[in-house]
Parts: structure tokens; C-alpha cells; sequence
């Protein structure tokens, strides 16, 4: 694996056209001056002697230092310390519905969303397992292949429409034969899909593929998205789309049909509804299955080889010094200042290589961290990620995670101090948008109301379609319309003061640290059992009218297919 360090500073490569362009130019005025200006006999005389192939050949070699100091600055990196990773755990392959039923508004805010949340919350429960995403509409799309890496799919998540698939439908059969072979069709115990779907329309070719999947020992299960009622689905506008009558559609959610699914692929299934929530569940049932062992690497160490590029950039210098004059003074002027520059060159080299050790030491203690954390050893979590920031005190990762140590320990405001330095120059708004949504959480705790509302706020600027932040966000802005109210206070406070053992168990589950900043998790919610379901749906329906004006929709870089003949486009 290699990489530019400092790819961006890339760019500055195209500052040498106009550079050239430039001294060109100069070149040319220069000469054209000196001839309008003195005669050639008068000019041999007052002008010294230039050698003009000398002079392009002076330029071309300092043209092209500045190309391998710039080479030099990005500092080339290669991946060739690659550290196994061992574990044991399941191959899960998430298919999810993105066909336009999926817009269908009977659960709040729709199906499509409610779905990604379930998958990321999902995600955030598991530890050692393997995961895939497969998008399937009339046709199906791999997202992402089974990856250790979670962050890969979360980041994903944003960008999935409805919209983005023109080939509409529901081809659950195609979906789970691309699953099968994703996973491997060799008979195991330790595979598994998940369907995540309305159910409203399937192929003929569904079962047998699932039956398929049975034979080579992967379990199929099947989760339902939304209300048997059934809604009309969305075309913006206020409009809804028709069918070739004229009349209003309206998408049902098909039980018996994924009941079936799930039975034919020896799994169960589960209702992702208005009520309740199946993340635990589903889990719960997984976890009932056989792991495999398997070792995957992870290239997070990398070489540097800046040193090489700099090196020849000296030497190139060294021949334009040497070339003007054979002057002994001259001469020695420029071995000197090469000389300093060789010397400060290896003394960068050997501080490169020192900071390489101690980041070197410093991941090893942030593992460390994580292995106490996830035994709920809080204690000894903080002292290794404190450890980790004396040698490298703006490591984005040892401060996110210590802010969730310091959380789960009731620490609320020193937890903030943590979150903020996470947050500080992290190129990654996700990673922004996850640490903005903790210390929302600290801030709510620490009953620091508005604080709370306005960093919940900075979350949804970076992670708009984030459900969670949402959710906290209502229910901040709420409290604090309540503030004052007297009796309801001392009866929300009663309500905190009891369910404080609830939040320790939520911020174990949600806000698992890792070792590397961009695989951190989500984090834990603030206590919301003072609302009841009817109120947080009322919230969250609000909110999302609210928000609905800042949806950032990216466009998916996938070929798009033609939409098939005679198939619905819902």
C-alpha cells in the first residue's frame, strides 16, 4: 500500500508552469534589452560572457529539484508493516431495500432512514465480525465487500437514495445470490444475510436463492420495514407518485412474505416498526452462531522514503551550484551551504524516525485502551490513553477515546475538554460530527442545555441525516423549554437521577473507543426515558421539517442501468 503523507501538498507541483512560463519570459526581456541597448561589439566588452546552453541547462536542473523537494515534503509512504489482526467471529452480508417504497413515510421519518439508522446501530454492537453491505433495488450493487472496518459502511450510509437506482423493484433473489457468493458458497456455520426490506414486491427467484443459501449453511434472516397499513409514497412536491390510473400508490409492508423468506433460510425475522427497537435482539440471535477464526492485516504502520527524494533534489542543486564557475571561493561557498543542508537533512531524518517510535508505542497503548475499555475497566483505559497523549498529545483517536472513558465514568464536563481536542483540525466531518454528537451528550448531562443544543447543532451541519443527534437535539430543546417549569423539573430530574446505571450500560454498548480515529463508533445517547414513544415521535417528525431544507444528497458514483421493461418502479 502506498500513499503521499501530505498528498495535498501535491498541488503544488502545478505552480511550476507558470514558474517556468515565468523565468522564460525574463530570459527573453533580458536579451532583447541588452540588443536595444548596446551594440554587439560594445556588449562583448561591458557584459560578461554567457553560455545560453549552460544557462537551460542550470534551469532545467533546478526545475526539477523543485519537483523531488516537493516529491520530498509530501513524504512518500509505503505500507510494509502490516500488523495481523486475529479474531474470531461471524461473515455478515446487510442487503438493503433501496427501491422508491422504501420512501414511504408510515414510520417516522421514513423507511429508507429508519433502516440506515438500524444498520448503524447495528454495527455498533458488534466486535469481531466481518461485514458487507449489498444495495438492491431491480438489480443489486456490492457497497461494500466483508470488511472489519465498519467506518466504510457508515460512511455510506449518507449517500444511499432511493433516487440514485433507477432500476426499481424488489429482486430479493438477485440480492441474495450476489450475498452468496460474496460470503462464499462453501457449506459454514459461522455466515449470515440480513434482508432489511419492506417486503412489497419479490421475485419468483427469491426463495430458491435463499434455499441455496440454506444448503451451504448461511442463515437468512429478514427484517420488515414499516407499517401493514401501508402509505403513499413521496414524489416531492407535496405530490405522490400514481400509478398509470392516476391513482395514488400505496406500499404495503408484506409480513407473510418475509415470515416465509426467513423460514425457508432456517432464520427468524424481525419488525422494524413504529415501536421498539430490535438492534439487542437481532444481535442477540446472531451471537447464537458459530464464529470462525480469521486474521486480516491492517496497514496502519507505514515507511517513509521522503529522505530518497530530497537527497536527489541536493545532488541536482550541487551540479547547478558547480556549473556558473570552477572558482575555488565559489566552489568551497557552495560545498558549505550543501553541507548544512545535508546535515540538517539527516538530523530531520533522525527526529522522523524517533516520532515514528513513539506513535509506534503510543497505538500499541490506545489498543490497550481499548481491550480495558471493552471489559468496562475504566480506570485502566484512562491511564493508557493518558499514556498515549504525553508522546502524542493531538492524537485525535486517544482523545475521542478518553472522552468516552471520562463519560462512562461520569466524568461529563472533563469528558468535553477531550471531545473538543478530537475535533480540532480532524479533516474527517464524520469523525467531527460523531465527537460534536458526544459532547452534546456531556454537555446534556452536565445540564448545560444550551451548550448541549448548539454542539448537537454543529453535529447535523457536518452529518445531516444522522437520526441520533436528532433525537438528543429534540429532546435538549425540550428540556430546556421545560426549564423552570417547577414540578415537571424535580420530576424529570427524579427520572435522571434514577436511570444513571441505564446511561453507564448505554455508553458501553454505543461508544466503543478504536484504536484508529476514523473507525470510532457512535456514541451514547442521553437519558430519554422521561418522554414517552408518542412524544419522541412527535419530536423527531418535527425536527425532521425542521431539517428537511439542510439534507445534503451526494451523487453515488456507480453506473446506473437502465430501468427493466415491465417492472413496477416502486
Amino acid at each position: 500500500m502506498q500513499k503521499f503523507q501530505y498528498g495535498y501538498l501535491l498541488n503544488l507541483l502545478w505552480l511550476i508552469i507558470p514558474l517556468t512560463a515565468l523565468v522564460v519570459y525574463y530570459l527573453r526581456w533580458q536579451l532583447k534589452t541588452e540588443k536595444s541597448v548596446f551594440k554587439p561589439n560594445i556588449a562583448n566588452h561591458i557584459l560578461p560572457h554567457r553560455n545560453v546552453l549552460q544557462d537551460r541547462i542550470k534551469l532545467s536542473l533546478f526545475f526539477v529539484s523543485i519537483v523531488f523537494l516537493i516529491l520530498a515534503i509530501a513524504n512518500p509512504q509505503i505500507g510494509v508493516k502490516g500488523e495481523k489482526i486475529k479474531g474470531k467471529g461471524l461473515d455478515i452480508m446487510l442487503l438493503l431495500d433501496v427501491s422508491n417504497s422504501m420512501l414511504a413515510e408510515d414510520i417516522q421519518p421514513n423507511r429508507i432512514s429508519r433502516a440506515k439508522f438500524f444498520i448503524t446501530k447495528f454495527l455498533d454492537q458488534l466486535k469481531h465480525d466481518r461485514v458487507g453491505l449489498v444495495l438492491f433495488a431491480g438489480s443489486s450493487y456490492l457497497q461494500v465487500p466483508l470488511t472489519i472496518d465498519f467506518t466504510s459502511i457508515k460512511m455510506s450510509m449518507p449517500i444511499i437514495d432511493p433516487s440514485n437506482f433507477p432500476s426499481q423493484g424488489t429482486n430479493i433473489g438477485e440480492a441474495v445470490t450476489m450475498a452468496g457468493k460474496t460470503l462464499g458458497l462453501v457449506e459454514s456455520k459461522s455466515k449470515a444475510i440480513v434482508i432489511i426490506t419492506d417486503g412489497e414486491d419479490h421475485d419468483q427467484e427469491a426463495s430458491a436463492a435463499i434455499e441455496i443459501a440454506r444448503k451451504n449453511g448461511i442463515k437468512v434472516f429478514a427484517i420488515g420495514v414499516g407499517e401493514e397499513k401501508g402509505a403513499p409514497i413521496p414524489v416531492g412536491n407535496g405530490e405522490y407518485k400514481k400509478d398509470e390510473n392516476g391513482n395514488i400508490v400505496m406500499t404495503s409492508f408484506n409480513r407473510s412474505v418475509l415470515e416465509n423468506l426467513a423460514s425457508i433460510g432456517n432464520g427468524s425475522f424481525y419488525h422494524l416498526g413504529q415501536q421498539g427497537d430490535i438492534v439487542e435482539d437481532v444481535v442477540a440471535e446472531l451471537n447464537k452462531l458459530e464464529g470462525k477464526d480469521f486474521e486480516d492485516f491492517d496497514m496502519s504502520n507505514f515507511n517513509s522514503y521522503f529522505y530518497w527524494f530530497a537527497l536527489a533534489a541536493l545532488l541536482l542543486l550541487f551540479v547547478e551550484f558547480m556549473l556558473p564557475s570552477l572558482d575555488y571561493k565559489q566552489f568551497f561557498k557552495n560545498i558549505s551551504s550543501i553541507g548544512f543542508i545535508i546535515l540538517f537533512s539527516l538530523s530531520s531524518t533522525a527526529q522522523t524516525k524517533e516520532i515514528e517510535a513513539q506513535n509506534k508505542k503510543s497505538r500499541t497503548l490506545i489498543r490497550n485502551g481499548n481491550s480495558s475499555y471493552q471489559n468496562n475497566n475504566f480506570d485502566k483505559a484512562e491511564l493508557n490513553y493518558r499514556k498515549a497523549l504525553v508522546l502524542n498529545p493531538k492524537n485525535k483517536s486517544a482523545n475521542f477515546n478518553l472522552g468516552n472513558t471520562l463519560y462512562s465514568q461520569q466524568k461529563f464536563q472533563e469528558s468535553q475538554e477531550y471531545y473538543e481536542k478530537s475535533i480540532d483540525k480532524n479533516d474527517d466531518k464524520f469523525l467531527r460530527a460523531r465527537a460534536y454528537h458526544n459532547m452534546g451528550n456531556a454537555c446534556f448531562k452536565s445540564n448545560q442545555l444550551e451548550q448541549a443544543i448548539l454542539v448537537y447543532e454543529n453535529a447535523l451541519k457536518l452529518n445531516p441525516s444522522d437520526i441520533d443527534t436528532k433525537y438528543n437535539l429534540a429532546m435538549a430543546k425540550k428540556q430546556q423549554n421545560n426549564k423552570g417549569g417547577g414540578k415537571n423539573d424535580q420530576k424529570q430530574d427524579k427520572k435522571d437521577n434514577q436511570d444513571k446505571k441505564d446511561d453507564q450500560k448505554k455508553s458501553g454498548g454505543n461508544g466503543n473507543p478504536q484504536e484508529k480515529p476514523e473507525e470510532a463508533k457512535s456514541e451514547p445517547k442521553p437519558d430519554n426515558k422521561s418522554m414517552s414513544k408518542e412524544q419522541a415521535q412527535r419530536l423527531l417528525e418535527a425536527l425532521k421539517n425542521q431539517e428537511q431544507n439542510t439534507q445534503n444528497k451526494m451523487e453515488a458514483k456507480k453506473t446506473k442501468p437502465e430501468p427493466k421493461k415491465g417492472e413496477k418502479d416502486w
